[in-house]
């Protein structure tokens, strides 16, 4: 369970509003109150607790999707370099069909 904004500031409304007259059952009233504050300091502090286990989760499942995505980058990488080498090879092949057709007297099609 989350502490909402509300809850913390009624929180703080109660602690600076204690019980404080003089007369009966004035400590039975303090003694209530700060009772109270104890259980609901207690449950904010298992809250945070839950949550800051649930953020360190997060961050470890973070970061494993960060290393995944660095080996995807690193073949990526690889990846454009293969690529780059095709595009050489084509460039080639294209070169010498075209100086094929030209021996052939075919008319070179991307001329206007």
């Amino acid at each position: 369970m989350t502490v909402t904004r509300e809850q913390f500031i009624d929180l703080e409304v109660r602690v600076s509003n204690l019980e404080t007259w003089a007369g009966p059952g004035q400590s039975r009233a303090l003694s209530d109150g700060l009772r109270a504050l104890r259980t609901d300091v207690t449950q904010i502090k298992g809250d945070v607790g839950k949550i800051q286990k649930t953020l360190e989760q997060h961050s470890l499942q973070f970061n494993k999707i960060g290393a995944r995505l660095d080996r995807v980058d690193a073949r990526l990488d690889g990846m454009d370099e293969r690529f780059d080498r095709v595009d050489e090879r084509f460039e080639r092949v294209d070169a010498r069909l075209g100086a094929i057709l030209k021996h052939l007297g075919v008319p070179d099609p991307g001329v206007g």
